[in-house]
């Protein structure tokens, strides 16, 4: 079985900052190796609470697990696979539908006139919302709500990192804007 530990210089610095912690509490304290998927690494328990000793091997294991998928992950994204699902309509099948658009067709009977290539649904024919979600991504245009078709990541900052402009503009719109009346109950 391997070690959870990238090399034996990590497992000697992670021993020696473990122990260094645990002999500065003046406890007694075991250490002990425990197996795992990940494999065998070492565990100190101090005082009464071994729980937090599994706590930690459990830890150690959920992080061995993340880094294992991502390298996966990367590995197949380097193959050109980026999993997910496949988009239900393809390039050619959006061409022929903007054609029929064009000419005035309804979406209703274009979805009709289409056929799904691949996946669970090959054969049948895609739905109108997927049809009306294809559509509006090849005008370039969004929906009638004003929404973005795909939303912007949202930047997490603290109190005290400076706003960007796009959030100065965001901060005045909203400060100039009047408070909607407020009802009365009768």
């Amino acid at each position: 079985m391997t070690s959870v530990y990238r090399s034996e210089q990590a497992r000697a610095e992670v021993r020696r900052w473990c122990v260094s912690r645990i002999e500065g509490l003046g406890m007694a304290h075991a250490r002990s190796e425990v197996m795992t998927t990940a494999g065998v690494t070492g565990v100190v328990t101090a005082g009464p609470e071994p729980v937090a000793a599994l706590a930690v091997a459990g830890q150690i294991e959920r992080n061995y697990i993340r880094e294992k998928t991502l390298e996966g992950q990367f590995i197949a994204a380097s193959k050109g696979n980026h999993g997910g699902r496949p988009k239900v309509i393809d390039d050619d099948m959006l061409t022929f539908a903007v054609a029929l658009e064009d000419k005035g067709v309804p979406v209703p009977e274009i979805a009709k006139k289409l056929t799904i290539r691949v996946g669970k649904n090959a054969g049948k024919s895609p739905s109108f919302a997927s049809l009306y979600r294809a559509l509006a991504e090849a005008e370039g245009t969004a929906p009638d709500d004003g929404l973005p078709l795909r939303p912007k990541p949202a930047r997490v900052g603290r109190p005290e990192d400076p706003l960007t402009a796009e959030e100065i503009d965001l901060r005045e719109r909203l400060q100039a804007q009047t408070p909607p009346e407020r009802r009365r109950p009768l």
